[in-house]
């Protein structure tokens, strides 16, 4: 096969392979949500509105709607209002809800009664995140990016519907029982199951949900306007979505089995694969030392503070441990970084020294190609490229004080990981390069973020901050690519700054590790 033609289908696999990972994660996301039994109350008066409350009403009423009344909705530990309103001269009703959605505003659903009975229903965006709906409601999904084209959607709608009269009172009722009724709906189609006393969505419902997703996530990813989301309030009200988005991932249900379920299906998956590109006795030795890897890496991450942590193998790559960091001095850092490679080095010494002194019983597994196998797999994960430990290492130690010099090195590391994937023809190794290439604009963004905003402030400050240095300084407008940015920032910027002998030691370590492999290859080769 020619470089060319290897070079073109490793480029479609990893495509392809970075979609069906994608749908992975969303999958086991949905999985990980509470659905909650949701309460409504009547509240008289009308409460108080903020600002961007008052522009969000104002755009509803250039429509001709007016508000009439407002219900509290508490859904677990979320209270929050929805108005109802009513169209001067059409038989329409419209919710506003004064929950930060980040796509789209303040979230709003136009309803018409038919006489028979039914309802007409057209949600926007957000609507595809609801696992089912009663019979009687016709619902649609409208993929409007402002509040004028949604409204013109659901008037295209009222052409095969005979609307019955209903008084606003009535309108309010039958509004808030599909609320209250939701849960109990998704109870009786058997879309949600109960864990440890919580509601979460079932396997169909989160595997409807993620291929939804995957279908529609480039239209969510264009940027709606509103005089909330894209206006003067825009900075304010991004900053409260991310804030209640922090606060939500923080309470969420763990649902251990949930992730021991997917560790094991994808370790499952992998050995599989491995078993058959190679032989099973060798997709056993694969698994077992990146097993033992990223078990050096969650143990220290557990030790300092971790939480929400998450472990999964991904086919033809290798696995990663995901979790949520405390501040981190760069020591620390640098202890759960070397966790990974250093046990599965030492062990592959251990084999081949015991080996050599008393040969162990060959079975299924030959230990000199294990021991052999995990030492090159440990010492290639401390080459100086990132996203590899050894590149995270130089990253922290030299590069995390200058953000352009971390640009460049990140930049460096993609190119140097291509040529050798080209070069050993390793199409996993290509995957991981091409989705370091394919992050550079973002590692940009990430960079001048970064040099844009100062460090040292309150949390809140400094999320307020990152995201009017994002809507000044970048050319990003959605919330979704301005939030991935801010979190970015963020997460760089819990791990603190290394000091002299910090990267005087992790340099030092890194140094001797590497001239332990040079030395034992001259060996060899002599």
């Amino acid at each position: 096969m020619s470089n060319t033609l290897w070079i073109a289908l490793s480029l479609v696999a990893a495509y392809f392979g970075f979609q069906v990972l994608n749908g992975i994660v969303v999958f086991v996301q949905v999985l990980r949500l509470q659905i909650w039994p949701v309460r409504a109350e009547r509240i008289e008066p009308t409460p108080a509105l903020a600002e961007d409350h008052k522009a969000a009403v104002a755009e509803l009423r250039s429509l001709g709607f007016e508000p009439f009344g407002a219900s509290w909705m508490e859904c677990g530990p979320a209270r929050y209002a929805v108005l109802f309103l009513q169209h001067s001269s059409m038989p329409c009703f419209a919710t506003l809800t004064l929950q930060p959605a980040g796509t789209i505003g303040y979230p709003v659903t136009f309803y018409t009664f038919g006489a028979d009975g039914s309802l007409l229903e057209t949600d926007n965006r957000l609507g595809w995140r609801v696992f089912a709906w009663a019979p009687d409601v016709h619902r649609k999904v409208a993929d409007a990016l402002s509040l004028q084209t949604h409204w013109q959607i659901h008037q295209a709608r009222l052409t095969g519907i005979a609307p019955a009269p209903v008084s606003p009172q009535e309108a309010q009722t039958r509004v808030e029982a599909l609320a209250t009724g939701y849960l109990p709906l998704l109870i009786s189609r058997g879309l949600c199951t109960r864990d440890n006393g919580a509601w979460h969505p079932s396997l169909r419902a989160a595997a409807q949900t993620a291929l939804t997703w995957l279908r529609i996530r480039r239209k969510l990813a264009r940027p709606y306007r509103s005089p909330v989301s894209s206006g003067d309030h825009q900075v304010a009200y991004y900053s409260h979505c991310y804030l209640m988005q922090e606060a939500f991932l923080a309470n969420r249900p763990a649902r251990r089995k949930v992730k021991l379920a997917v560790l094991a299906l994808s370790m499952g998956t992998t050995l599989l694969l491995w078993g058959l590109l190679f032989n099973w006795s060798t997709a056993i030795m694969l698994v077992g030392i990146v097993l033992v890897h990223e078990s050096g890496h969650a143990v220290a991450m557990r030790w300092f503070g971790y939480r929400d942590m998450s472990m999964f193998f991904i086919p033809f790559v290798g696995a990663i441990v995901t979790g949520e960091p405390k501040d981190l001095p760069a020591w620390k850092q640098a202890i759960i970084l070397f966790a990974g490679p250093l046990p599965g080095l030492l062990a592959g010494v251990a084999i081949l020294v015991l080996n050599a002194v008393h040969p162990l019983p060959t079975s299924d597994i030959n230990w000199r190609t294990l021991a052999e196998m995990a030492i090159a797999i440990n010492f290639f994960n401390l080459l100086p490229f990132s996203p590899l430990d050894g590149g995270q290492l130089m990253d922290i130690s030299l590069f995390s004080r200058w953000p352009v010099s971390r640009l460049a090195f990140a930049v460096l590391s993609a190119c140097a990981l291509v040529a050798i994937a080209i070069g050993l023809k390793t199409p996993s190794m290509l995957f991981v390069a091409l989705v370091l290439a394919m992050g550079m604009r973002s590692q940009y963004r990430i960079m001048r973020l970064q040099r844009a905003s100062p460090e040292g402030l309150e949390r809140e400050v400094q999320i307020r901050d990152l995201f009017a240095a994002a809507k000044q300084s970048l050319r990003v407008q959605t919330y979704v690519a301005q939030a991935a940015l801010v979190k970015a920032v963020l997460a760089r910027r819990k791990v603190r700054k290394a000091t002299a002998w910090e990267s005087a030691l992790i340099l030092s370590v890194l140094l001797a590790l590497w001239g332990t492999a040079v030395a034992a290859g001259l060996a060899v080769w002599h």
